[in-house]
């Protein structure tokens, strides 16, 4: 094999390799916490948004596909039909509005795991038509995914009283 030809398939095989370095998304281990726990910040404001525009497409696609779902006083949702039924009953509320105040987010130094706590408050009509509002607090672990993205793999709330 002629020394131009080895140089051109050398000049290939970086350039492959230097191409799939760019396409691939960036790997959690070289962005800093802070950094991931912003990202979290935002998922997490525009998930509130898909909530409360009862968007039940929207709002399930923040869960990892092995997402467990804990709501009060119900068995842990599992599955992709069990978390559905978790939210289109919540969405069935009259008059439901969730409003979200993270307290802390905190990323793991590894950069797979983030784990976001704060204060909850649903809004919602009774049956006779008065207005509640349930106050509580809530966990969500957020789960680096294979595609770059991040999704709720852990996700638990209850009333305070």
């Amino acid at each position: 094999m002629s020394l131009v030809r080895r140089c051109a398939i050398l000049m290939a095989l970086l350039l492959l390799a230097f191409l799939s370095a760019c396409t691939q998304p960036q790997t959690p281990a070289t962005v800093s916490p802070s950094e991931l726990a912003s990202d979290v910040r935002t998922l997490s404001l525009n998930w509130m948004l898909a909530i409360n525009a009862k968007d039940i497409e929207k709002t399930l696609s923040y869960y990892a596909p092995d997402a467990t779902v804990y709501p009060p006083g119900a068995a842990a949702a599992t599955t992709p039909e069990q978390r559905r039924r978790v939210w289109v009953d919540e969405f069935a509320l009259s008059g439901f509005r969730l409003d979200l105040t993270a307290s802390s987010v905190e990323a793991a130094a590894s950069g797979d795991l983030a784990v976001e706590t704060g204060a909850f408050i649903l809004s919602a009509y009774d049956e006779q038509g008065k207005p509640f509002a349930m106050k509580g607090k809530y966990v969500c672990v957020w789960k680096h995914q294979k595609d770059g993205s991040w999704k709720a793999y852990q996700d638990i709330w209850n009333a305070d009283q």
